[in-house]
């Protein structure tokens, strides 16, 4: 197990745009954002995201928010980084040839903009 970084879980629009959904970054726009340096890059695994602290709730989180201390499974694959403009994203690239959803659309709304604890546990 991995732990890839802490912060406020987003991603950038372009991968809402694309229907990709497959990478994520932590505390963007901030001193403190996440580089992921040390992840295991190339890696197949299992991305997941712990709930540290619940932020503004919106739309359906209102009806079923997150808590604390729950652990959301966000994709399975290889993991990979991507950069954007001032943003380092994270995330994993499914095996099964797909090009949309890399990772779980439902699991990625449930942690947006939460503080999160960001970890990759290798399967191999």
């Amino acid at each position: 197990m991995v732990e890839l970084g802490t912060g406020t879980l987003g991603w950038n629009a372009n991968e809402r745009c694309t229907d990709r959904y497959g990478a994520v970054h932590l505390n963007y726009g901030e001193r403190a954002a996440s580089r992921f340096k040390d992840a295991p890059l190339g890696t197949v695994g299992v991305m997941t995201a712990e709930i540290l602290e619940v932020r503004h709730l919106y739309g359906i989180q209102k009806s079923n928010p997150p808590r604390v201390g729950e652990v959301v499974e966000l994709g399975v694959g290889e993991l990979f980084a991507d950069t954007y403009p001032g943003v380092v994203a994270i995330g994993v690239k499914p095996s099964d040839g797909r090009e949309d959803e890399w990772l779980n659309q439902k699991a990625l709304y449930r942690c947006d903009g939460h503080v999160v604890k960001l970890v990759f546990t290798p399967t191999a």
